[in-house]
Order: structure tokens, then C-alpha cells, then sequence
């Protein structure tokens, strides 16, 4: 029958605060009921909404202790817990997904329906405020044990009453008879006694009330999904609980259940009976399974929406040499294990990295530190063949060259730590040749951030002359097609990693293959370089300094078909056994230079001494020759000298300087000095 309309069901309309309320959904008549909308294939889009003094998280899902939030597929039942007083109107929207093949609802219309509520306030003491509730909720038929801090001194009574089937022993086990009038309240009275004459009191409130609705809900887990899961992980078990609430939406502390279970779908979960009104449920299979809990002596039912998905993100099917990330849908998985059944067929890293190695049908399990499983199968593929990059050329040298290969068809992807080195990954790689000694190199297959490689590094001496390698992966099911055809040249090396460098230049000798010397190419900085030419197997290669000369200029050799490269320093030296003999009056560029230097510093030093002026009348021999002054131009003319002299090197009293210019010294009559130069 298809829907024609939508109705919002609750088992009352008014809660206290903190109360829970189930909401159904139904469609135009009762038969259309929760266990309808969750078998609906293919799915309705079912949005559910709250407005009014609440707020958006007052709406959740029956299973919101695990985790998991409210979906919009198929989703005929929600809890609302009243969080503040007011009135609170819940809405819900449902409509096909699937207009072409989909006919649950009439002309494919979207129907809308919604229901209001009340939250009452609560009625608590005020003083003391730091108090606690000693609150009681009870059905007719139950029992409770009442517990203190000081549980074994405690004596419980019962004070006043209006209810004649309730009792409470010494010890503290509250008995309440089936036939007890409801409502009814009784007052619970602990006392200590510390010594004679002093006691200490406590004293519960409790109220027998009869059950009006029931509610399934999940309970607290060991576990809990990431933000935003719908679905119950496969393999999981989910803690669920069967809770008694009365017409104002209360909880009961205790009521007496004979609990009755049928689940739409046996084989998608198994439900098993623990203590009390509580139950787990395992999630076996994927779908949607719809629980429904009847009490046999009330006749009241609770109805639950349960979907099960995939623990983990994984393909339903790999193949041979594919790489996946594996992520489980779950919190904390840092904390958990991950394991395969059977062995050997997929390799797991700690962070949950598979490689597929062998055929077959394979578990991964997700083991949490508390002992829960989740698992995901897999079905692997035989793989057929590898790709490799062309025209790869190979050489000897301290760092191992990787030579990248695919799996045809194959998936690498995620991979954030391949950082492994005990894990057999299942792939191997080969070297073979006919004109040269494969023993000298080792090759393993390595992951890398990008894809599966070949990693090759040479054990021993290198070949000194070029040839051909042939390169091939080999699996658990054996050698694949397709191998790389590789070229191996021969190593070089340079005389020194560091080149001195005078002013007539100097040779950069590299030795090796003549056909791997004739394919090099060279880079500099600060350096000119000349024709190279060869002689018995060495390349020679002209370096000269660029004036002026840089700082730090370096000659990098280049095997462009490997990539292989060798960088030396350049180190500007002087040679003294060099000599120009085209030089002035043959002395060498480093004598001319130090002439030079010294020349110009006489200049230099010699270009601030004027001549003396002649001399004046001839002075007292007691009276000292007078200091030329440092402001005034006139001072020597008025003491009878020609002019004044320009202020003299290094001096502070415009006095000439005395002995060397390096090494200062005072004269002996200086005059007008705070002074004495050291």
C-alpha cells in the first residue's frame, strides 16, 4: 500500500526536564508502522527537525550512547530528551529517492508531518543546593537495593507511607508488591550510628508509579564510532537497554520486565539476554534490521531502527600487489590491533596499510584494546603483469636507485607509512644478465610514497664496462609477465672533490668508461671552462678563475642518462713557483704585486706632508715653535709662516705624526696633548 499520508506518534505529550521520549512514525493507518519504513526498498529519505525552546540536539537517535547519529534513510523512530522547559514541535519529511523505480508514495509526493511537546519543569529542592536527588522512581512488582557510601553500617527504616505493599529490611532492599496502589509514595530512612547519641541521617523519597511507555535504547560501549556514523560496525557489539519511563517521562529506577524480542532480519543481528532488562546485539550482516521488545504482562512495545554497515574502508575485492589505507570507522584506533584470517594472505602494517600477496577469500580484523572485533572481507585476485618505465639506465654509487614499477590494473592509493622493513609485502624483484655479474647488486621491492619500486644498490665492486640487465617482479603466484630491459653504465669519478685553481688555471681530471667520459655534460659558477680532451681513459677539463673573483665557485660533472653527478669546489690559489716571463723586467706577478702594494702605500702616506715653510725671524730658544691651529687658515701668517698647513694624518692637534704609520708615537716637545699615543 503506498503511503498517502504521514502521522507522528508519542506515547505521551508532556516530560519533565531530562525526560526521553520515543517518536514513531506511522502512515495513514497503524499498519504502516516503524518495521515499514525501515524495510523500505529502495530507501525513503526520512528528515527529522525540532524547533521551540530546544534546540537541534534534543533530537537523536535511539543509539546515540554508541555514537551514532539520527540518518535520514529509513529512519522511523527518534528519542526526544527534554532539556529545558517550553513547548518543542518536531517535524519530519519523507520522500522517494528513486522517482523512475521507486512507488511507496503516492504521485511521489513529499509528505510532512509533526507533532508538539511539552517540557515541564522538574520539581527539586533549593535548599541545600549542593544536595543530591534522593528520588526514587518504581513500578508495582520490583525490587531495588538501596546503597550509601557507607554500605554494612547503614540501618534502612520505613518512616511514613501511602503505600501498604512496600517494605525495605534492615539491609536495604526495597520490595514492592505487585498489587501496590499507584500512585503511591513511601519515605526510606538510613541511619549510622557513630557512637551513643550520634547518628548520621539520609532518607530517599520513593514513588511507585506505573509504567506507561518503554524505550530501547544502546548503551554505553567500549567503543565509540567517529562523529557523523549512521551505522553499527560489522562485527561489533552493541550493549542495548530496555528502559521503563511514566507519564511524564521519567525514568525508572526499577520495573519488572518479561522481555520478548523479535528482530525484522535474524540474519543481520543476534540479539542475547544479559542481566536485567539489557541485551547485545552483534552486527553480523549489512542492512537494515528492525528490533521490536514487547513486555508480556503490560502488552507495551519499543521499537528500534538498526543499520549495519562496514567496520573499515576497504574494497570488496583487490588484487595481487594492490596497496589500500585501511581506516576504520571507529574512535582511538591508534589503541587497536589489526589482524588477517588466514595468514599470509594480505600484509598489515601497525597503522592498518594492507598489501595484498596472495589469491583468496581474506578477513581483516580490527581488534580494539578492549577486546571487540570488527571485520571486512576481501576477495583477492590473481595479479597478471607489471609496467615498468622505459629506457631506465642504471649505475653504481652510494645512494640505491629506484626503478618504479606497476601492477596492471592495480590499486595504490593512501599509503601514510611505509616505514616497515620486517614486512614481507609479497612482491620480489629479480636481476638477470648475460655480460654482467648481477651479484654485485641487491634488489628489493620497496613501497614508496608514490608506488612500488625497485630498489637496486650495489654490495661490491663495480663493473667497469657497460651492459644490458633484465628486471622482473615475482608474486606468490609466481614470475609475472613483462620485464624491464635496463642499461648499466660504469661509474666515474673526479681526481680530488676539491680543485686549487692559480692564475694560469688548473685541470679537472675525471676518470672512467670512455663512452660514459664522452657523454657528460658539465655545470659551474665563477669559473671559465675550456675543451676538455681525453687521454688513456681520463677526460681532461681546463678550469680557470673568473676575475673578480666569486665566492665559493664550484664545477659540477653530469651523467644525464643516470642523473648521477659529482660536484668539486674551486680553491683560488696563488703559486709561487709560477713565473711570467713576459713580466716587467722578469719579475713575477706576485713580486710586481707587492711592489705595487708598497708603492702605493708610500703614496698614500707621503701625499698629506707639505713642504716646511721657510723660516721665520729667528725666536727665543726658550720660546717653543707654536702649534699650527686646527680651525684657523690665518694662524701661520701671523706667526710669519707662508700659510697654514692642511691638518695632518692621525693627529689630533694638527701636529705632524712621528715614526711609522702602523705604530704611533708622541714626539718628545708635543705640546697641548691629554694624551700619549702608545
Amino acid at each position: 500500500v503506498p503511503l498517502s499520508s504521514l502521522r507522528l506518534f508519542t506515547p505521551t505529550k508532556k516530560i519533565v526536564v531530562g525526560g526521553t521520549l520515543p517518536v514513531y512514525i506511522l502512515g495513514q493507518d497503524d499498519n504502516i508502522n516503524a518495521y515499514s519504513f525501515a524495510s523500505a526498498l529502495p530507501f525513503l529519505d526520512i528528515t527529522w527537525s525540532v524547533q521551540g525552546s530546544t534546540n537541534g540536539g534534543s533530537l537523536k537517535s535511539s543509539w546515540n550512547d554508541a555514537g551514532l547519529s539520527l540518518t535520514s534513510s529509513n529512519t522511523g523512530v527518534a528519542v526526544f530528551q527534554g532539556e529545558q522547559p517550553g513547548k518543542a514541535t518536531i517535524s519530519v519529511k519523507a520522500r522517494v529517492t528513486e522517482r523512475l523505480s521507486q512507488f511507496q508514495i503516492v504521485d511521489h509526493r513529499l509528505l510532512t508531518a509533526s507533532i508538539q511537546i511539552t517540557v515541564l519543569e522538574d520539581l527539586y529542592p533549593r535548599i541545600p543546593e549542593t544536595c543530591c536527588s534522593n528520588h526514587i522512581l518504581v513500578a508495582p512488582g520490583s525490587t531495588l537495593q538501596l546503597r550509601t557510601n557507607r554500605d554494612g553500617k547503614a540501618q534502612f527504616s520505613k518512616e511514613t507511607t501511602t503505600s501498604t505493599g512496600l517494605t525495605v529490611s534492615s539491609g536495604g532492599l526495597l520490595k514492592v508488591t505487585p498489587n501496590t496502589p499507584a500512585p503511591s509514595t513511601a519515605n526510606i530512612l538510613a541511619t549510622v550510628e557513630e557512637e551513643v547519641g550520634l547518628k548520621l541521617y539520609t532518607t530517599w523519597l520513593v514513588e511507585v508509579r506505573p509504567v506507561h511507555y518503554i524505550v530501547l535504547q544502546g548503551g554505553s560501549t567500549s567503543w565509540q564510532v567517529k562523529a557523523g556514523a549512521a551505522a553499527l560496525p560489522r562485527g561489533g557489539i552493541l550493549n542495548s537497554e530496555v528502559s521503563c519511563f511514566d507519564a511524564l517521562g521519567r525514568k525508572f529506577q526499577a520495573c519488572p520486565l518479561d522481555l520478548k524480542s523479535r528482530p525484522s532480519r535474524f540474519d543481520l543481528t543476534k540479539l542475547m539476554p544479559t542481566a536485567g532488562n539489557s541485551y547485545n546485539i552483534s552486527a553480523v550482516g549489512n542492512g537494515y534490521t528492525v528490533l521490536r521488545m514487547e513486555d508480556k504482562t503490560t502488552g507495551l512495545s519499543a521499537w528500534g531502527v538498526l543499520q549495519v554497515g562496514e567496520a573499515m574502508t576497504a574494497p570488496v575485492s583487490m588484487s595481487v600487489g594492490d596497496v589500500i589505507q585501511l581506516n576504520a570507522h571507529l574512535q582511538n584506533t591508534q589503541q587497536g590491533v589489526w589482524s588477517v584470517e588466514p595468514a599470509g594472505h594480505v600484509a598489515l602494517t601497525n597503522n592498518g596499510l594492507a598489501v595484498a600477496k596472495r589469491t583468496g577469500l581474506a578477513k581483516i580484523k580490527f581488534t580494539t584494546k578492549q577486546g571487540d572485533s570488527f571485520v571486512r572481507e576481501v576477495n583477492i585476485g590473481k595479479a597478471t603483469s607489471v609496467t615498468f618505465p622505459s629506457d631506465t639506465v642504471i649505475t653504481c654509487k652510494e645512494e640505491p636507485t629506484l626503478i618504479p614499477f606497476q601492477f596492471q590494473g592495480g590499486v595504490y592509493s593512501g599509503v601514510l607509512d611505509t616505514d616497515s622493513p620486517s614486512l614481507n609485502y609479497g612482491a620480489k624483484c629479480s636481476l638477470s644478465s648475460d655480460t654482467i655479474d648481477v651479484a654485485a647488486f641487491n634488489v628489493d621491492a620497496v613501497l614508496t610514497p608514490s608506488g612500488w619500486a625497485c630498489k637496486l644498490s650495489c654490495n661490491g665492486p663495480a663493473d667497469d664496462l657497460p651492459g644490458s640487465l633484465s628486471l622482473s617482479v615475482m608474486t606468490s603466484e609466481g614470475v609475472l609477465d613483462s620485464k624491464a630491459n635496463i642499461e648499466y653504465v660504469p661509474p666515474f669519478s673526479v681526481s680530488s672533490p676539491v680543485l686549487e685553481v692559480g692564475p694560469r688555471g688548473g685541470q679537472l681530471i675525471v676518470t672512467g668508461h670512455v663512452d660514459v667520459l664522452t657523454g657528460l655534460t658539465t655545470e659551474k659558477h665563477g669559473v671559465h671552462l675550456e675543451s676538455w680532451w681525453l687521454e688513456d681513459s681520463q677526460l681532461i677539463l681546463p678550469v680557470y678563475i673568473i676575475s673578480p673573483v666569486t665566492s665559493q665557485p664550484w664545477v659540477k660533472i653530469v651523467n644525464p642518462s643516470t642523473g648521477d653527478s659529482i660536484k668539486v669546489t674551486i680553491q683560488p690559489v696563488i703559486d709561487s713557483s709560477y713565473r711570467d716571463n713576459s713580466g716587467f723586467l722578469g719579475l713575477d706577478s706576485k713580486t710586481m704585486i707587492t711592489v705595487i702594494v708598497c708603492v702605493s702605500a708610500a703614496v698614500y702616506v707621503l701625499k698629506g706632508a707639505k713642504p716646511a715653510p721657510a723660516p721665520g725671524p729667528t725666536a727665543p730658544s726658550s720660546a717653543p715653535a707654536a702649534s699650527p691651529s686646527r680651525s684657523s687658515t690665518g694662524g701661520a701668517a701671523e706667526n710669519g709662516g707662508a700659510g697654514s698647513p692642511a691638518p695632518y694624518l692621525w693627529s689630533v692637534d694638527n701636529s705632524p705624526i712621528y715614526g711609522s704609520p702602523l705604530v704611533k708615537r708622541s714626539p718628545t716637545n708635543a705640546r697641548n696633548l691629554t694624551y700619549s699615543y702608545s
